[in-house]
């Protein structure tokens, strides 16, 4: 048997220009995230420590139609793909209200990847979405609209890990009952010639409660690389009954609350396939089924 007990702590911090118009082409703030790791194995203490999982530095802007943003991990001991976490320019000066965002960036590929870590339900993002994803890539991204209910981003890139070029695509489509009623439907596409991924989506909120899910599949160029697949649920509940996960253009958002002692929510998660299970100590290219319960304590924005 193996438990796994994180321990979240964030700590967003925002300095930003006291001028107006430095304000708009010149921001600085920073995120530190530390984790207090216990797990036992098989009834045996195996971890019991505490780390700074991120400790980002990030400078962004805009003016006009251009945006920027440069966004560094202290952590890093040098000044290369590890300390740089993203550096990229966007242009949004498209009559179609579309977007071209061009540098390092995050990949748009499955829900669970695409919120931002600020915006997850769990410490870890779960074993099979992390294993079944491209982080980061060098390239350009477009990302429009159909109407106002279906997103898409199409993006080539060049990485080294995969022998030069990649083609990733994701469209989703949102249905609003009312803001905290919503349903979600998507999936994505990544060929790369040597790992090619394909997935579906399926997100809905009413009010307090929240669901997710993805299946994902894999095909390697590689012979001796078996092909992969896996699938995931996540549910989760606020105990006010009022707070509700924020969901916009086919991704969550941070969830914020002015309650003065803020919000509990309770979580879980099943999951099962091939994935990434270092985070429970059991393997980074597994096949295992594993579950998640957690409790989160939003604290009020007004502390942040």
């Amino acid at each position: 048997m193996n438990l796994s007990i994180n321990v979240f702590l964030l700590v967003c911090f925002t300095l930003c220009s006291s001028h107006s118009f430095a304000a708009d082409w010149f921001n600085v703030k920073g995120r530190v995230q530390i984790d207090h790791d216990s797990t036992q194995l098989n009834g045996k203490k195996v971890i019991n420590e505490t780390n700074y999982r991120r400790v980002w530095l990030s400078v962004y802007g805009d003016k006009n139609d251009w945006g920027y943003l440069a966004r560094f991990d202290l952590r890093a001991e040098t000044f290369d793909a590890d300390g740089i976490v993203d550096l990229v320019a966007t242009y949004s000066g498209f009559d179609n209200g579309s977007q071209l965002i061009l540098g390092r960036q995050k990949t748009h590929f499955g829900l669970n990847w695409a919120s931002g870590n600020t915006s997850l339900s769990f410490t870890e993002r779960g074993g099979v979405a992390n294993y079944h994803k491209y982080g980061r890539m060098e390239g350009v991204t477009y990302q429009a609209k159909l109407g106002d209910k279906i997103n898409y981003w199409l993006g080539f890139y060049d990485k080294n890990d995969f022998k030069g070029n990649a083609a990733i695509g994701r469209i989703t489509y949102s249905y609003f009952v009312e803001p905290s009623h919503y349903y979600h439907l998507g999936s994505g596409l990544g060929l790369t010639g040597e790992k090619d991924l394909a997935n579906i989506e399926f997100a809905y909120g009413y009010s307090a409660l929240h669901l997710q899910s993805e299946y994902f599949v894999a095909s390697y160029e590689d012979d001796t690389q078996t092909d992969t697949n896996g699938w995931y649920v996540e549910a989760g509940y606020f105990l006010d009954g009022q707070t509700s996960r924020p969901y916009r253009e086919g991704k969550f958002r941070r969830v914020k609350t002015n309650a003065a002692f803020g919000v509990l929510q309770v979580t879980m998660r099943a999951e099962q396939g091939d994935g990434n299970f270092n985070h429970v100590n059991i393997g980074k290219s597994v096949d295992a089924s594993v579950y998640t319960l957690g409790l989160n304590w939003y604290i009020p924005s007004s502390v942040l």
